[in-house]
């Protein structure tokens, strides 16, 4: 055999080897990134059916806006503690940061016990009286919005060590992640129409999820540490540069590592990316509180039949939820990211114009194709978002912390709006909406553009 075909046959066998261990490395990725995304399945099983129906529930124990402020208090301090996040995330292991973080989300719900033991025991003073169960609510709801900052940076630089490992076809492990973690709200809203609808008292529905968030948090211990990958010599020097910097900044006082957030949040690079994520939070807030007001309207009946007929709906929101974790990670992996990231923000105006259909016309039909546009896109747009966030600012927690500071503040303030608007007519609120979302496509457009330029941004400029 000749040299040339020698030296032909170990490269052919070297790039197999290689492709081989490639395709390893993928599949126990995936086991990882599985498993941890079914322990925010279980927990958010838990917190989203409750988080959809508080509103409605507190109404039926006869606090009205109970559940709004539980909701605007917990993304109010969401905002505040992803500020804070990577300074605990640097000193802890994610085997300790999630399950710590997860409590706090198991505190909101075993909440809502306390106030139907009070109201089905016609107790109204004490640690029964309204102030207490307000006080309670908040408190709950306050460490809630402290854990969420933790757990969804963590979440970011957690998918940040799995990318590093695998070279191709991201988007379907973050399609994996999404797709099976926005799944629990339709396993939460089935579990939540089966309790409402069989079990005439409200305290089963949040002994039930207090149940299956506490085990979510035992699951936490035992999620994969990642291995650092094998690096070339030259991948080598540039980690040494990069952990250099990273020393420095962590040794920085808090107010100079909140500058770097901020620094990147006004970068002209990264307003597309700003209000995309300003889209997430407010179909969020949307979908736990407007979608209601939606259901309502078409529907005759008490706040009882109001929840069990907002359950029907909220699963088909569920379901969507899947299929657009499945569809946008095998987009990702075939076309322009900044693309989809448009088509997201028109998606969304159009869930909103039939709203202002579904008002006028009062058909209780046609809140289930809202809720699928919404579902689906709620899981389009993280995805998208997490693949953005390697892509562009690989190795840099402070995206995540920046990605989620908006998310929260979004959310925050589209609650105190849906709060504030709650004796006005419901297409008040739904016109503010489409005009945030009119002006947020407008921006998002320029991601093509503005999102493949760096602007002054090197990856140590931050």
């Amino acid at each position: 055999m000749k040299p040339l075909q020698i030296e032909q046959l170990q490269t052919q066998s070297a790039l197999d080897e290689d492709l081989e261990e490639d395709a390893r490395v993928f599949e126990q990725q995936k086991k990882n990134v599985r498993y941890l995304a079914f322990c925010y399945l279980s927990l958010f099983v838990a917190f989203n059916s409750t988080q959809n129906l508080v509103s409605t529930l507190f109404k039926q124990q006869g606090y009205e806006y109970l559940g709004l402020l539980s909701l605007f208090f917990i993304y109010f301090f969401f905002a505040i503690s992803s500020l804070f996040a990577k300074a605990l995330i640097g000193k802890h292991s994610y085997r300790r940061i999630f399950p710590l973080s997860s409590l706090g989300y198991t505190s909101f719900v075993l909440s809502g016990i306390w106030v139907c033991y009070c109201s089905n025991n016609n107790q109204n003073d004490g640690n029964c009286s309204t102030y207490m169960i307000y006080l309670i609510v908040i408190l709950c709801s306050s460490l809630c919005g402290l854990c969420s900052g933790t757990l969804w940076v963590g979440q970011g630089g957690y998918m940040e060590q799995v990318f590093a490992l695998i070279k191709h076809n991201k988007g379907t492990i973050s399609g994996v992640f999404w797709s099976i973690r926005q799944s629990s709200h339709f396993i939460g809203n089935i579990s939540a129409m089966i309790i409402l609808n069989t079990i005439d008292n409200n305290i089963y529905f949040f002994i039930f999820m207090g149940i299956i968030a506490l085990t979510a948090s035992g699951m936490f211990y035992f999620i994969a540490t990642i291995e650092k990958p094998k690096l070339t010599h030259q991948e080598l020097k540039d980690q040494l540069l990069q952990e250099s910097a990273q020393v420095i900044r962590q040794e920085m006082p808090l107010e100079l590592q909140f500058s770097r957030v901020f620094r990147l949040i006004k970068s002209l690079k990264f307003q597309p990316f700003l209000f995309l994520n300003v889209l997430s939070g407010v179909t969020l807030a949307f979908s736990s509180g407007f979608l209601r007001n939606l259901v309502k309207e078409s529907i005759e009946g008490d706040e009882r039949v109001v929840s069990q007929s907002l359950s029907f709906v909220l699963i088909t929101f569920g379901i969507f939820e899947y299929l657009g974790g499945i569809i946008s990670g095998q987009l990702v992996n075939r076309f322009n990211v900044y693309y989809l990231a448009t088509i997201s923000t028109l998606i969304i105006l159009l869930g909103l114009l039939l709203s202002f259909i579904g008002l006028i016309t009062k058909m209780y039909a046609i809140c289930f194709l809202i809720s699928s546009i919404f579902g689906f896109i709620d899981c389009y747009i993280n995805n998208i978002s997490q693949v953005i966030c390697n892509n562009d600012y690989k190795g840099f927690i402070e995206v995540f912390q920046a990605q989620r500071l908006v998310f929260a503040i979004s959310n925050t303030c589209t609650q105190v709006i849906l709060l504030l608007l709650s004796d006005c007519p419901v297409y008040s609120f739904l016109s503010i909406v489409f005009i945030i979302s009119l002006v947020s496509n407008f921006i998002v457009s320029l991601f093509p553009v503005l999102g493949q330029k760096d602007h002054g941004l090197s990856k140590h400029s931050f």
